[in-house]
């Protein structure tokens, strides 16, 4: 065969060229070329204008290789074990030298420093006293605190408490000249602000020091042991409005009584008092103990509640009037009637016939899950759970219908021998298996589900 092989203007459907040297065996049929020697470019030649692959084997090119690699982001090399990554400019990882366990985490218990928290924009609770900054929170009150310092509860009552004493309270007459009685020898001293005024003045008498006491002078106990102070009588007319004359003519009293509300006359003990026109009060005629108060226990007659206006909660079947909920549904039941769930269930049971059927579920002693398929329309009257073999303490049994549990929450954690039944009322509609389970992987323990249904003749 020659070295060269020119086709023009032919179609062939296939051929076979062998090369010389027995280096391969080229065949071509259609557009398929099959080698099955390799192809040796002698790495001066380029195997060009090639599709994307779309499968394993197939040749991939330079540009869907770059194209891969650019999705992928650069190994953290060298990196510390422990440190969180970050991004660099060009999406690769880098180390960001923060190591992993110093990181503020949603749950975990740590201590923040040098953080400023927006109160604003973040919801802060349970703080307490010991909460605040050294010096912020003061148990005194003096007159060196400032704007920066929050008194405790007990530091503004013990203040106050100070605040009262220090005030001026009238304890009775002091006779200067017998000294009766004998202030300077009252034992224990006199709170801080108690005061008598001198009935009989006496200019020898000493008291804390102080001489020259005259009728209507006060001796006003001062802060400290044996201290008094004395204010004058003149002083002492000036605290109280120096009233003289008759009040009538006294225009500021005036003014402040006409502030006051006239009391009511002839008054019933434990009514309720109301207004009249002019701002005074009156005897309502209202009993005290009639009026509907938010928090007692109150029964309220007469009354009209809108549901629409009012959120009426918590009633259950004794709030209803009598003859409303029934517990029977028969011949004689009218649209007055509410029955309840029990009656509804008895009466379709009746409406259905049939008999009670038992069908029994033996529970495993390891984790599994039984089910039995009831046939649509039975109903479901109990449901018993017999422990034949005590369970380990971990280990819970439960049992449901469909989405309905039957086995109350003490039924699912027993573990002792015994039985536990269930009044369960329950229609089976299409689907509705007894689904049981075994949890805890307990290592022994036996019990069987035993389930009491009707199934309806309808079905």
């Amino acid at each position: 065969m020659a070295d060269f092989l020119k086709l023009q203007g032919t179609s062939l459907d296939s051929f076979s060229i062998g090369l010389k040297s027995n280096k391969s065996t080229i065949t071509v049929d259609g557009t398929s070329f099959i080698l099955d020697k390799q192809l040796d470019m002698n790495n001066a030649n380029k195997i060009i204008h090639v599709v994307n692959p779309s499968s394993a084997q197939d040749v991939a090119t330079m540009h869907y290789v770059d194209d891969a690699d650019d999705l992928k982001a650069d190994l953290a090399v060298p990196t510390a074990a422990g440190n969180v990554a970050k991004l660099d400019g060009s999406g690769n990882l880098v180390d960001s030298t923060i190591a992993s366990d110093i990181i503020v985490t949603l749950d975990a218990d740590q201590t923040l420093t040098n953080k400023t928290i927006d109160a604003d924009s973040n919801t802060i609770s349970n703080l307490e006293t010991d909460n605040f900054a050294s010096g912020v929170i003061v148990t005194s009150i003096s007159g060196s605190s400032t704007d920066l310092e929050i008194p405790t509860a007990e530091a503004v009552y013990e203040y106050v408490v100070a605040g009262i004493a220090k005030a001026i309270i009238l304890q009775g007459n002091w006779n200067a000249n017998t000294n009766t009685p004998n202030l300077a020898d009252i034992s224990p001293e006199p709170p801080t602000g108690y005061a008598w005024v001198v009935t009989t003045g006496s200019p020898t008498r000493t008291l804390g020091g102080i001489t020259g006491w005259d009728t209507n002078d006060w001796a006003v106990k001062a802060d400290g042991v044996g201290a008094w102070l004395k204010i004058n009588n003149q002083d002492s007319a000036a605290i109280w409005g120096n009233i003289t004359g008759n009040i009538l003519v006294q225009t500021d009293l005036q003014l402040e009584f006409g502030t006051k509300a006239d009391k009511v006359i002839g008054a019933t003990n434990g009514d309720v008092a109301s207004l009249d026109v002019d701002g005074n009060l009156e005897d309502s005629g209202i009993l005290a103990t009639d009026v509907v108060l938010l928090d007692a226990d109150q029964i309220l007659t007469n009354k009209t509640i809108d549901a629409a206006d009012n959120t009426i909660s918590n009633l259950d079947t004794t709030h209803f009037k009598t003859g409303v909920i029934v517990t029977t549904v028969d011949s004689g039941s009218d649209d007055t009637m509410i029955p309840t769930a029990e009656a509804v269930f008895n009466a379709l049971t009746d409406a259905v016939g049939g008999v009670v059927q038992n069908v029994k579920i033996p529970i495993a002693k390891i984790n599994t899950s039984s089910t039995y398929s009831l046939p649509n329309g039975s109903l479901v009257k109990s449901v018993s759970l017999v422990v034949t073999e005590a369970y380990t303490a971990a280990a819970t049994i439960s049992a449901a219908i469909g989405a309905v549990s039957v086995m109350d929450a003490v039924d699912n954690d027993a573990q002792t021998i015994g039985q536990y039944t269930d009044p369960t009322r329950k229609v089976i509609v299409t689907g509705d298996t007894i689904d049981v389970t075994v949890a805890g992987s307990p290592i022994d323990g036996a019990a069987t589900l035993s389930v009491n249904f009707v199934i309806s003749p309808l079905v």
